[in-house]
């Protein structure tokens, strides 16, 4: 076997032939650590030439991936030490059977002009919140609220679905006459309140889970005194 020892013979240790006729290749692989060589061997005698230097591995990168509720295998790319990519073919990716986003690693074995293996890490993103929230317009009467404050259910004032993760309300702006709980959403018009067209913007937010991001949307509510 091959083992680059060869290749620092003196010329006298050598078994010279009169016409070198150079055949088979032979490979000292790069390991992760180290560069191999490529070299060839004369079939008459044991003269080796040096053809090319096999630069080892130094730098692996993985593709995005993004929580999709599937196992995620992004494409890895990886570099020698001159900055080379190393063509896919010297290596083969075992993948975790990972869904849920956050980290997981993947091993490499290497193969053709490379030898080794050795585990990477990479990570799966948080999905976009897909929450979705509008504003309703809801209706109360005058002489209910001439007696006392009213509150209107979530339901009646904001749709709210896709939701990933607790939900909470705050008012950003609007009528004075109209308060938002910030957990339940349920909308309070204040004792007295004369007849009329009022609005409160609401900031709607979903505070995301393990695989999900925080998402919010600012919705416009309407609350008509009659």
């Amino acid at each position: 076997m091959f083992t680059g020892d060869e290749l620092t013979l003196s010329p006298d240790e050598y078994n010279y032939c009169d016409a070198h006729t150079y055949g088979e290749w032979m490979t000292k692989p790069a390991t992760l650590t180290a560069d191999g060589i490529i070299i060839r061997q004369c079939e008459n005698c044991s003269r080796y030439e040096k053809q090319k230097i096999i630069h080892h591995p130094t730098k692996y990168t993985f593709a995005a991936a993004k929580y999709n509720g599937k196992v995620q295998r992004p494409k890895l790319t990886v570099r020698d030490s001159t900055g080379a990519i190393i063509p896919a073919s010297n290596y083969t990716v075992t993948y975790p059977k990972r869904i849920a986003a956050g980290a997981a690693k993947a091993t490499i074995t290497f193969k053709g002009n490379y030898s080794g293996k050795i585990s990477k890490s990479f990570t799966i993103a948080k999905a976009a919140n897909p929450l979705y929230a509008k504003g309703r317009t809801a209706t109360v009467k005058a002489k209910k609220v001439k007696k006392k404050a009213q509150t209107l259910l979530r339901s009646k004032v904001v749709t709210v679905s896709r939701q990933h993760g607790k939900i909470t309300y705050v008012k950003v702006s609007g009528s004075k006459k109209l308060t938002i709980a910030k957990t339940t959403g349920k909308v309070t018009v204040k004792k007295k309140t004369k007849k009329g067209t009022y609005r409160i913007r609401v900031r709607v937010t979903s505070a995301g889970t393990t695989n999900y991001k925080a998402g919010s949307r600012t919705v416009t509510i309407t609350v008509k005194v009659k």
